[in-house]
């Protein structure tokens, strides 16, 4: 299995500077407040049943405000199932999705380009629903919404993305 998900996202960012004397200082602390961007996360992995997958990718996004911007790349794992496969039709298409790994994330200033907020190395986690009703030879599409919370001690970043999953699902010989 080979996919691509990606979609706008409405979220926003909070954070502080690298630099330790200015981490629990309040007066140092950044937040883009409610911002909108995007959100892209292509991955490979195998279906270990008709219903489970596992695969690794990599989630990168930026999101705007009108004095922040925020961006962020993780490493994941990324589980699929597909719950309702068993009752085939239009169900077996419809699954949730789990990612989790670790990655970094910035708030700079958009005057002036300065990096305000740096996450240092920080924990992932997203869940997902999605769609997949569109099928032509070995790839499938539909419609997706998944919610993103990117955090470490200094750092937290949160999207909903809503947009599409393109799928290519190969049998192996």
């Amino acid at each position: 299995m080979l996919g691509v998900i990606g979609g706008p996202t409405l979220g926003w960012a909070t954070g502080h500077p690298s630099d330790k004397t200015k981490r629990d200082n309040s007066e140092y602390e950044r937040s883009t407040g409610a911002s909108v961007g995007y959100r892209v996360t292509p991955f490979l992995g195998g279906a270990l049943t008709d219903w489970f997958t596992f695969g690794l990718g990599v989630s990168f996004g930026s999101m705007t405000a009108s004095e922040y911007n925020s961006s962020v790349v993780t490493f994941i794992a990324h589980i699929e199932v597909f719950p309702l496969y068993g009752h085939g039709g239009t169900y077996r298409d419809l699954g949730l999705a789990l990612d989790f790994g670790t990655g970094v994330s910035t708030i700079h200033d958009k005057n002036t380009d300065e990096e305000v907020a740096n996450s240092g190395a920080l924990s992932s986690l997203g869940a997902g629903v999605f769609w997949e009703p569109l099928r032509f030879w070995h790839f499938a599409t539909g419609p997706m919404i998944a919610y993103q919370r990117n955090f470490s001690r200094w750092y937290s970043r949160n999207d909903v993305a809503v947009g599409l999953r393109l799928m290519f699902y190969s049998d192996m010989p």
